[in-house]
């Protein structure tokens, strides 16, 4: 089973001992073999906390990556669309690939598209709106400043 946490936990210590070593991080290759025995886990288990936890480990580790997340993040949705597991995901992979709000909302009003009782999409689509209303009330600032 894929969400045994002590595992992963142990897994990554394995990965940082091996990197004291090296003075170095993970390279391409063992970046790319993580990335792939997570992505088997989660076929298997799509809802591991311990896998998506330690997948963003990894992407965090090489933020490079989180644009090509956000795709598996898709392909994943489009399997369970009510997974709250990969949404937290791509909340933080869109995060650290700097993905426009506007993108958020659109991947988020698409998914509602599909099922419209998606309370996962509906919720990622809320939890933009924060950046939403502080634009609204910048503006507003700003129009009674006269500026």
């Amino acid at each position: 089973s894929p969400d045994v946490p002590t595992l992963w936990n142990y897994r990554r210590e394995m990965l940082l001992s091996r990197e004291a070593k090296t003075d170095g991080g993970l390279d391409e290759n063992e970046t790319q073999l993580e990335l792939a025995l997570t992505q088997k886990c989660l076929m298997k288990q799509p809802k591991s906390y311990a896998a998506w936890h330690h997948r963003l480990w990894i992407v965090r580790r090489r933020p490079a990556l989180a644009k090509d997340e956000l795709a598996l993040c898709a392909e994943f949705l489009k399997l369970d669309e009510r997974n709250f597991h990969c949404w937290n995901y791509r909340r933080m992979v869109a995060e650290m690939a700097d993905e426009a709000v506007e993108d958020t909302r659109a991947f988020a009003r698409d998914r509602l598209q599909v099922n419209f009782s998606n309370y996962s999409a509906h919720h990622a689509l809320a939890k933009t709106l924060p950046s939403q209303m502080d634009a609204a009330a910048a503006r507003e600032a700003k129009r009674l400043r006269g500026d």
